[in-house]
């Protein structure tokens, strides 16, 4: 009877130790495959509407704003990154620098797209990627940066992505503001551009009709 009993209690341990390596295996599967679905390609797939930056991209506040891109692009960066907020709000402050990184997977070669943050009051955006022979390229918008330093002279803030092979590129953003904001970031097309430039002159018309 002890001996069953001292049997019975060895197979509780192993059983409880085989539950426990279980469990932890089950913890870090959940754990991956949530950080997998934050960071989901943004997959154009010959897309004629916009693409919310919230369906694929992550965030990280570096409370110091002095990380340099090749240490936030790195794998030990010591940046809490988190899924990009869909409703695009930023708590953000002087002094320090808001990241995003996201992953854009273009069908072709040819594609253009720009990032779009509308009319947000955003102080400085850098938008960087890594060219064919692994150095960094970097454009530069905001409303604290001239506009001869500007891409381009669109009223929008865009910022243009730059143009790599079909499949996966990678993007990180650099987002410097004196307060927090709040905006919806949005991949567009040349097209889409014009459209939008038109809806916002018919409802800011409309806003200065109702004023006079």
């Amino acid at each position: 009877m002890i001996r069953s009993l001292r049997a019975l209690g060895a197979a509780s341990e192993a059983l409880a130790r085989c539950a426990g390596v279980l469990l932890f295996a089950l913890t870090l599967l959940v754990m991956s495959g949530a950080a997998a679905l934050a960071r989901q390609p943004l997959v154009t797939g010959g897309s004629t509407m916009p693409i919310g930056l919230s369906q694929g991209a992550e965030q990280a506040l570096d409370p110091t704003g002095k990380l340099g891109i090749e240490r936030v692009a790195g794998a030990d960066n010591g940046l809490n990154w988190q899924p990009l907020e869909a409703h695009g709000r930023f708590n953000v402050r002087a002094g320090q620098a808001l990241w995003v990184r996201f992953t854009l997977q273009r069908q072709s070669a040819h594609e253009r797209w720009y990032l779009d943050w509308a009319y947000a009051p955003v102080d400085r955006v850098t938008l960087y990627a890594r060219t064919p022979g692994g150095e960094w390229s970097s454009v530069v918008a905001g409303d604290r940066v001239p506009v001869s330093q500007r891409p381009n002279s669109h009223p929008h803030r865009l910022l243009p992505l730059a143009t790599a092979q079909a499949g996966p590129s990678d993007y990180w953003m650099r987002i410097e503001s004196a307060h927090p904001f709040a905006t919806p970031i949005d991949l567009l097309r040349p097209e889409m551009l014009v459209e939008r430039s038109n809806q916002q002159s018919l409802v800011f018309g409309g806003m200065f009709g109702l004023l006079v």
